[in-house]
């Protein structure tokens, strides 16, 4: 058995998608899945996010999704394999630096009764979320992951990432890190990218490139490469 892991935003489902590729996607992840595979989300989306989109693409299956990048792992039928959030003592001093700081575009995505399970904030360029980012790691590095992502930058519980995401979906089925493929297209992506076998896509940001091993023009291509591998 293998595993592959797929961001949504910007990598499955691609604002400069070429015509037919989600179908392309979705007949690939079909064909991956019936020849005992895994398919699964990584996303920085929460689950009902994710849920509201993916009904979309007909036919598309999936065995799990890891959200809220790593925070929160459910499987295909709802059931939670992991839920940790930023204790909401933490949440508060987040937003204080926040306001401090008039960041005007701000979202705070699942709320629990044990804390909240990520904040994002968006800035007008790349430039000034990385700065924010680096404001963030100053005050939070040591109690929260902290991801840059284009104009975003998210805070969620310490310790967790997409990698470790994908990482517990592998140990609940056995599979051997050497079977283990992850795609993505931003700096969110990096961790999955870098601790398995990662592909990316044409022309995205240098870090992101460094830390995958192969260029893929879309999800389903890669699918189509893997299954053709003996």
């Amino acid at each position: 058995m293998k595993l592959f892991a797929s961001d949504y935003d910007g990598t499955f489902a691609r604002s400069n998608r070429t015509p037919g590729e989600i179908e392309k996607n979705i007949i690939q992840v079909k064909q991956w899945r019936e020849a005992g595979n895994l398919f699964i989300f990584a996303t920085g989306r929460d689950v009902p996010g994710l849920l509201n989109v993916l009904p979309k693409h007909n036919g598309l299956k999936y065995d799990y999704l890891v959200c809220l990048n790593g925070g929160t792992i459910t499987t295909h039928t709802g059931e939670i394999v992991l839920d940790k959030v930023i204790p909401q003592h933490l949440a508060n001093e987040i937003m204080t630096i926040v306001k401090e700081n008039n960041i005007q575009e701000y979202y705070i995505d699942h709320v629990t009764t044990n804390g909240t399970g990520k904040i994002s904030v968006f800035m007008d360029t790349p430039d000034e979320a990385l700065c924010i980012a680096r404001l963030f790691a100053m005050h939070f590095e040591d109690r929260t992951s902290i991801f840059a992502n284009e104009r975003c930058v998210d805070l969620t519980a310490l310790g967790v990432s997409k990698a470790t995401g994908v990482a517990q979906v592998a140990h609940r089925h056995n599979i051997a890190h050497k079977d283990i493929y992850c795609m993505g297209d931003s700096h969110n992506d990096i961790p999955m990218l870098a601790a398995y076998n990662g592909i990316t896509l044409p022309g995205v940001a240098t870090a992101v490139n460094a830390a995958a091993t192969q260029v893929c023009g879309s999800v389903g291509a890669a699918l189509e490469l893997l299954l053709a591998i003996p």
